[in-house]
């Protein structure tokens, strides 16, 4: 059987539902089919984690002796949120060593975690984006001119990060400098964006064996609408789960539970805890902006 490396961790404030996603990995894949491993890069080292033991990695070679029995792996299954799973580093990495990997390649994976040149390109090609304003630490700024430019409410986030951690909705100017501080937390540079009012529709794409394959379209709007959910600041979500069973109205754009299966899956965005204050039954379903 082949052995997987399931990647996890990080270096930035997503490695705690990276961990999370990558356990679930470790839960779903097939284990007639592979062996998997549970590898952990963070700020402390890579390393295979086993039955409470930890095992350094071979950078060289991206392999691990266990117990004196050298370990490589034929392909990783990539559960890191953010850097370096998400900006290409790793991505670069593999592809020097020819191991295969789950996610998209380096050019892709540099251009999207980049989010002042993934605009910039996206413009490039006639594609409308919003206004911004891109800002380097330590880079004095006058909140009145932004304002005039962006409008209210806008939007301030790290310019380099994969998820809402470090986003604010600025509604007032007064909102501004804090919100640009807890931005820099996670980045040198940030972005300020102005407000873009429309139908936000995801399309996931799969590329396997030089096959493209498209996923169903996921209408945000639709789908929320008509599910009993309550939208929070900071894209979180609370469902009533049994809606799932009697609704028919996004079969059009995506099986209703499979939509749930795969975020459970892929991102572990199914928290079981119930929430407090909220009904009998629901659950809270994170849908990190990626």
């Amino acid at each position: 059987m082949k052995n997987i490396a399931v990647v996890m961790g990080g270096f930035s404030a997503e490695k705690v539902v990276s961990l999370k996603s990558g356990m679930v990995a470790m839960k779903f894949l097939d284990k007639n089919r592979y062996n998997t491993y549970s590898v952990i890069i963070d700020n402390e080292g890579w390393r295979l984690e086993n039955n409470g033991k930890s095992y350094p990695i071979d950078k060289s070679d991206f392999s691990v002796n266990i117990d004196g029995q050298k370990i490589k792996f034929d392909g990783v299954f990539m559960a890191i949120h953010g850097a370096p799973g998400e900006n290409g580093v790793l991505q670069h990495y593999l592809d020097n060593l020819n191991i295969p990997y789950t996610c998209s390649g380096v050019k892709a994976s540099e251009l999207s975690f980049d989010k002042c040149a993934c605009n910039d390109f996206l413009r490039s090609c006639g594609i409308l984006c919003a206004e911004s304003i891109k800002l380097e630490k330590g880079e004095q700024i006058n909140c009145s001119d932004i304002i005039k430019k962006l409008g209210l409410p806008c939007f301030v986030k790290p310019n380099g990060n994969g998820s809402s951690f470090g986003v604010g909705k600025v509604k007032y100017e007064d909102e501004l400098i804090p919100d640009r501080e807890k931005a820099f937390e996670h980045d040198n540079y940030i972005l300020i964006e102005s407000l873009l009012i429309g139908t936000e529709v995801t399309c996931g794409v799969h590329n396997l064996n030089q096959k493209i394959d498209t996923f169903p379209m996921f209408d945000y709007k639709v789908f929320f609408s008509t599910h009993n959910i309550t939208k929070q600041e900071g894209f979180i979500y609370y469902i009533d789960i049994s809606s799932l069973r009697s609704g028919n109205h996004v079969l059009n754009i995506a099986a209703r539970e499979e939509i749930f299966k795969t975020k459970n899956i892929m991102l572990s965005n199914i928290i079981e805890e119930k929430p407090p204050k909220i009904k009998e039954g629901w659950k809270i379903i994170n849908f990190w902006k990626e």
